[in-house]
C-alpha cells in the first residue's frame, strides 16, 4: 500500500462492484481495498439456482456466490 495514504484515520469511504468470480480470485486485492476504506460490495446475483444460472450463462455457480458472500462477510464488509 502507498505509504502516503494514512490508513488509520482515512475519512473517505466508498462502495464498489464487483463480479462473483473477482472476488473468490481477488481476495488479497479485496483485502486491501477494504483498508483502503471500501465498506461494500454490490454483486448482481440473479439466481441462487445452478439450473437458471447456466441457462443465462452467468459463468457462476451457487457455491461460488456463497463463498464470496461468506468470505466478504468473514472481512466485516457489506455485501448488496
Amino acid at each position: 500500500m502507498p505509504d502516503f495514504i494514512d490508513y488509520e484515520n482515512r475519512t473517505v469511504s466508498f462502495d464498489y462492484a464487483a463480479r462473483v468470480n473477482s472476488i473468490n480470485n481477488s481476495r488479497k486485492t479485496i483485502e486491501l481495498l477494504k483498508t483502503a476504506g471500501a465498506c461494500r460490495v454490490l454483486i448482481g446475483v440473479e439466481s441462487f439456482y445452478n439450473n437458471t444460472l447456466a441457462k443465462w450463462k452467468k459463468g457462476v455457480e451457487c457455491e461460488e456466490i456463497q463463498e464470496a458472500i461468506i468470505f466478504l462477510k468473514s472481512i466485516q464488509m457489506g455485501v448488496c
